[in-house]
């Protein structure tokens, strides 16, 4: 938890890795002398992994912890089982790979919100490779669920904890179909109200999304070209993820855009440093 807090991703990599491993082992030893296994933390130790190596650019690491969560989670009846089975398939978005988002295979029926992350992710993914009908279409399981949710008198616990989420989710969506649309206002408007929903649940590590929303922000700014906005709102998730390689990034193609060449210059050292560890594809801008 310290060191995502200052920014050293690359020591929460490592720790629980270890931590993983020493499970492993103290199982080992317990069950040797007839002791009862009474708490095991692979659970938070592998999402905590997850997050740490996606946000030191581990995209493989990342990715195979992902599948690892989601197996464990597949007998799961809950929302949260549904969420953990969508991991993998929300990393790949993170990672911009559409075409491997759209290779990835639909959850069962009966998991609705599985269901709901699988139509967003493959929205997303459609919205970036230009194919707006289709992404609209793929979104709809998404925007049904937030509507009925919302139209609950009394919604159940399960349904109070995972709305923001969704919600957070249904954001990104309309925004990825906003801009592909051409429509910047309304993917602006999308992306900025996803920010404010994730800071409302984000206060948990690791954070459910990744702190993907004021990322989503720049990107669209990026996209549309307007490079001052896309500094700050930059700034802003390096204010919130300290150290943030994907902010860095960000941020250095921003300022290269501008011609403010210095500061481009530092940024792009800070996010060298940032993702020296990461795997070289993500170290391209």
């Amino acid at each position: 938890h310290i060191y995502i807090r200052v920014a050293r991703f690359g020591d929460a990599v490592r720790v629980n890795q270890s931590a993983l491993a020493s499970e492993i082992t103290l199982k080992e030893k317990l069950t040797d002398q007839s002791f009862k296994v009474v708490k095991n933390w692979d659970a938070h130790n592998s999402h905590f992994l997850w997050f740490a190596a996606l946000m030191d650019g581990r995209a493989d690491t990342a990715l195979e912890t992902a599948r690892r969560i989601a197996k464990r989670g597949e007998s799961g009846i809950y929302m949260y089982h549904e969420y953990l089975r969508g991991l993998p398939v929300l990393s790949l978005v993170r990672l911009q790979r559409w075409e491997e988002v759209l290779a990835e295979p639909a959850p069962k029926a009966e998991s609705k919100f599985e269901t709901a992350l699988h139509g967003y992710a493959r929205a997303a993914a459609l919205a970036n490779l230009g194919k707006l009908a289709d992404a609209k279409k793929a979104g709809a399981p998404l925007e049904a669920m937030v509507a009925d949710f919302k139209a609950k008198r009394r919604p159940s616990n399960e349904e109070k904890f995972i709305l923001p989420v969704i919600e957070t989710l249904l954001n990104w969506q309309r925004a990825e179909i906003a801009m592909a649309a051409g429509d910047v206002d309304a993917a602006v408007a999308a992306a900025r109200r996803s920010v404010e929903l994730e800071d409302e649940i984000e206060s948990r590590e690791p954070p459910m999304l990744a702190a993907g929303s004021r990322m989503l922000l720049g990107q669209i700014y990026l996209k549309a070209k307007r490079w001052t906005d896309a500094e700050q709102a930059f700034r802003d998730d390096l204010a919130d993820q300290p150290g943030s390689g994907w902010a860095l990034r960000g941020l250095t193609i921003a300022l290269m855009k501008q011609g403010k060449i210095p500061e481009a210059t530092a940024a792009k050292v800070n996010w060298e440093k940032a993702w020296q560890d990461a795997d070289l594809v993500m170290q391209r801008l």
